[in-house]
């Protein structure tokens, strides 16, 4: 009786073992790894927390995608501005940093890599509207090809003068009892009145038909082109104001705003003669640019455009010009040894297989339609 309790007692004891092994294994297997990932707050469309406690753009919605099958339970930490975020990341704080961040190789020696870019664009020049003087109003009208047109048609026009005079002069009645200045003066006149679509002459020989035929046609083509010009030109001014950015060198001597961190940015605003002026965010970058503490602003025409939507009243100050610095891809910044330990191999090489099927399937394409008007810079 007492053997048979016991029997009965191990064997309970075997069983409640084999159970406990059981769900050991299964918290093991099934155990969630913290990752620490920052996220810039005000930094549309990369990332952004605007209005609601959840964030969101367009390099928080790639992390939250590539993590969702691993073993890894995120923790967002938030962050104002770009030099706090990196100072954390540089203190291994956090693992990725998600923000509007382009490479940098001068991260490397904090153990900081970058991944495969998910976004590229364009470097664009903005300052603020000027008042605009005649002469610069002037020059913008009579630019170089306005004035190789006119130039041109001038010099036609005084050719076709001659041909029409040595046609005309013996046989055309204006012409009899004519002293020959007269004549010459009447071609001229004739000629450049036909250009202006006023016909006061009706030429008599076969070959002054034809010049004159010929020439009505190509006066038509100038005036257009010419007229075509002058129009562009007063819309522009409509449009842009008065700014004096036609060219990379009109940055010389210039002090010239970019966001922290920009490093390939900084070497080419030196590299033209430009004083840089380092901010931590663009909102303040943006009121400098206002309080003419600064001449322009150098940022992705991307930010620019989310800017306006945040700050309507700055389209009606502020002009971007028509020249482009180049370009810019942004990436994450992961912390190139975490992964090591818990997958056998970097998390950055997961993320980077990731970030370039999300772009050949066009699952990063569809994450950026979320947020921006063109998606085509995220399959670049």
């Amino acid at each position: 009786m007492v053997f048979s309790k016991l029997k009965i007692a191990f064997l309970f004891a075997i069983l409640a073992l084999g159970v406990s092994s059981s769900l050991a294994a299964t918290t093991v297997g099934e155990r969630q790894y913290t990752l620490k990932i920052g996220v810039l707050e005000n930094d549309a469309p990369a990332s952004m927390r605007l209005f609601t406690e959840k964030p969101s753009g367009i390099g928080y919605e790639l992390v939250d995608n590539i993590i969702r099958g691993l073993p890894l339970k995120p923790s967002y930490v938030f962050y104002q501005n770009r030099k706090q975020a990196i100072d954390a990341i540089k203190a291994n704080q956090i693992q990725v940093l998600v923000g509007s961040y382009e490479e940098n190789p001068d991260l490397d020696q904090y153990n900081i890599s970058s991944t495969s870019p998910y976004y590229i664009d364009e470097l664009a020049i903005t300052t603020t509207k000027k008042e605009i003087s005649m002469v610069e109003i002037l020059s913008l009208i009579f630019n170089r090809l306005f004035m190789i047109t006119l130039i041109g048609s001038l010099l036609i026009g005084t050719l076709f003068s001659i041909i029409l005079f040595f046609l005309e002069k013996d046989k055309h009645p204006h012409f009899k009892d004519c002293p020959t200045y007269e004549k010459v003066s009447y071609s001229f006149f004739t000629i450049f009145s036909c250009f202006f679509r006023d016909l006061l002459y009706d030429p008599v020989t076969s070959l002054g038909r034809i010049l004159f035929g010929v020439w009505m046609i190509l006066s038509v083509f100038v005036i257009t082109i010419l007229g075509a010009l002058v129009t562009s030109s007063v819309l522009h001014l409509m449009n842009h104001g008065g700014h004096s950015i036609h060219n990379i060198e009109h940055l010389r001597n210039s002090s010239v705003g970019m966001l922290y961190g920009q490093t390939r940015l900084e070497k080419l605003l030196k590299k033209s003669g430009a004083t840089t002026v380092e901010f931590l965010d663009s909102t303040t970058m943006f009121e400098a640019l206002r309080d003419s503490q600064i001449d322009h602003v150098a940022t992705a025409r991307t930010n620019l455009n989310e800017h306006y939507k945040l700050h309507p009243e700055d389209t009606t100050v502020l002009v971007t010009s028509t020249i482009s610095l180049g370009y810019e891809a942004w990436t994450l910044y992961m912390n190139k040894h975490y992964g090591n330990v818990i997958f056998g191999k970097p998390l950055i090489e997961s993320f980077n297989h990731k970030i370039n099927t999300y772009r050949k399937d066009f699952q990063l394409y569809a994450i950026c339609s979320h947020y921006i008007p063109d998606p085509a810079h995220c399959v670049f």
